[in-house]
């Protein structure tokens, strides 16, 4: 696979991945705050978070570790 098309298959990934978080999260807003509102946002977030790493290792060929901060 060409770098070209390797970068608009990982970024069309995110796109969609980012896209489901976006009305996950409006669904999930809408429910009454409680512990399983919490975990839903988090699980939700963790998703987003993995394809986001997925894009930038598959992607972009970037580590998977990320910096921390000072």
């Amino acid at each position: 696979m060409t770098p070209e098309k390797r970068y608009k298959k990982y970024l069309k990934d995110l796109i969609t991945q980012v896209e489901i978080h976006l009305t996950d999260i409006d669904k999930i807003m809408k429910l009454p705050e409680s512990n399983k509102r919490g975990q839903l946002i988090a699980k939700s977030c963790n998703n987003l978070d993995l394809v986001k790493d997925m894009a930038r290792h598959f992607g972009l060929g970037l580590p998977f570790k990320k910096k921390v901060a000072p």
